[in-house]
């Protein structure tokens, strides 16, 4: 076929269709649904049970910093009179990162700990017992009574382990 691409665009705007940008989002495991809804019919029943229960759930996150950054080449522009041929350089030769840990309990920002490299595993079960167990000690006991959210992304067998010992039936996250 030999027809313009603005012609094609003006067919398919009669029509009603218009071009979307596709948006990235987080991948889904086929059982994610159902646990998804089931936790949230908890949390509800919890609510339902104790008005102030969602205010003493810790939530938990890290995240890792790299010497890259975050771009999108869409939304950055270089305006100048003429075209300066614009530049980011990234994937460095010499790469750093910082990985971040901070949780929330009710309105406390707990953190945010600077650490030297992922929570994972054993170095997460290091971290809740040597680090956070110590901060946790000066909070208010009627603040921490509520349980822990915990992150999948540092979770092994080791971790849950500990929190079963530790913090029976007050830790939230996959069993």
């Amino acid at each position: 076929m030999n027809v313009s691409s603005s012609t094609v665009h003006r067919l398919l705007g009669a029509e009603g269709l218009y071009p979307y940008r596709y948006r990235t989002v987080q991948g889904l495991h086929p059982g994610d649904f159902h646990r998804g809804t089931g936790f949230c019919e908890w949390l509800l029943q919890q609510h339902e049970t104790d008005k102030s229960f969602i205010a003493h759930i810790l939530n938990t996150d890290e995240a890792r910093f790299t010497r890259d950054g975050v771009f999108n080449s869409r939304n950055s522009h270089m305006w100048s009179g003429s075209n300066s041929h614009a530049i980011r350089p990234q994937r460095h030769q010499d790469s750093w990162s910082v990985n971040v840990w901070a949780g929330m309990l009710g309105n406390r920002l707990i953190g945010p700990y600077l650490l030297l490299e992922r929570l994972m595993g054993h170095s997460y079960l290091i971290f809740l017992r040597d680090v956070l167990s110590d901060v946790l000690d000066y909070m208010p006991l009627a603040a921490i009574r509520g349980p822990w959210r915990i992150s999948q992304a540092n979770f092994s067998s080791l971790v849950h382990h500990w929190l079963d010992i530790e913090y029976v039936g007050h830790w939230i996250g996959r069993r």
